[in-house]
């Protein structure tokens, strides 16, 4: 008789324990980034805007700046962040609370953060319920705002093996204010003396500027079918096989620098180095006359 009563309590005790008693829990996320990184992002509240969905209502956030941390609110939801250590933050996102650790590992070009959490023992014993709920947490966007070179450097950026190339360029020094002349004259004096059949892209001419003290080197070239003789004031040059990132831009001459930039932070970030200058390739018949042309082009980093 007194069994028939045992068992139904020590079921309803392990059906309350399982989904009622708190218990802290923890999971990690490896993020491809250095931990300065990471950190900045979380305290910094205007770095918040660029990722975290409840802030994406821009028009209408109200922040609030504490000596221990900020929040925000908005008419879709609502955050609040305490810095709790150093590298631990203590968040509120929408009604959902957890800690972050930050964890920095080998060589520090990765960050490990550890989510912890109370959440009932069901979350403990079932793996598919943690995941489902780390997938809630800010940590998950984050990672993907970082991670992905469109979003974290506003440029999307394709990294190719290419397999070396012969040109024939025609090299000269050059002021800044005659440049888009020089351009243009250079272009013509390579399709003028080079054989077409020779060309490996009859619609391509490869531009490369750099400083020199009060001037600028600059190289306009064109790609080979395969090694020709220097002359008439034309140089042969191979450029070997290496690893490139390739952006695409699309606007004003002046304005793509943001992408010389961009491609340094990336290289930067990236713990890699560059073997030559950038290398920027236009259609013939659309190369920069002015810093306010607008042009379609690609552009070479080196980065290995």
């Amino acid at each position: 008789m007194k069994l028939k009563f045992i068992l139904p309590a020590v079921l309803l005790l392990l059906i309350v324990l399982l989904f009622f008693y708190p218990v802290y829990q923890q999971e990690s996320i490896d993020i491809n980034r250095p931990m300065a990184d990471v950190y900045n992002q979380l305290h910094e509240p205007e770095n918040w805007i660029k990722w975290e969905t409840h802030l994406k209502d821009k028009g209408n956030i109200r922040q609030v700046i504490q000596k221990d941390g900020f929040s925000f609110a908005t008419s879709s939801g609502a955050v609040q962040v305490k810095f709790l250590t150093s590298f631990i933050f203590g968040i509120n996102d929408g009604g959902a609370i957890y800690d972050v650790v930050l964890l920095p590992q080998r060589y520090d070009r990765s960050t490990t953060v550890i989510i912890g959490f109370r959440k009932s023992l069901l979350f403990k014993i079932i793996p598919a319920f943690k995941r489902q709920l780390l997938k809630k947490t800010i940590v998950v966007e984050l990672k993907n705002y970082l991670e992905h070179p469109s979003s974290y450097y506003g440029v999307n950026f394709k990294i190719l093996s290419t397999t070396g190339m012969d040109m024939m360029v025609c090299q000269t020094v050059i002021d800044s204010v005659n440049r888009f002349t020089e351009i243009k004259k250079s272009a013509e004096k390579l399709l003028s003396l080079v054989p077409s059949a020779e060309l490996e892209n009859k619609d391509k001419i490869f531009l490369q500027i750099t400083p020199s003290n009060k001037n600028l080197d600059m190289f306009v070239g064109v790609a080979l079918k395969r090694q020709l003789p220097s002359n008439q004031g034309l140089t042969y040059m191979h450029i070997p096989a290496q690893k490139i990132l390739v952006v695409s831009f699309n606007g004003l001459y002046a304005n793509r620098r943001s992408l010389y930039t961009a491609a340094g932070r990336y290289i930067h970030d990236h713990s890699l180095r560059s073997a030559m200058p950038p290398i920027e390739i236009y259609d013939i018949n659309g190369l920069p006359l002015s810093d306010t042309s607008r042009v379609d082009a690609q552009i070479l980093f080196s980065a290995y």
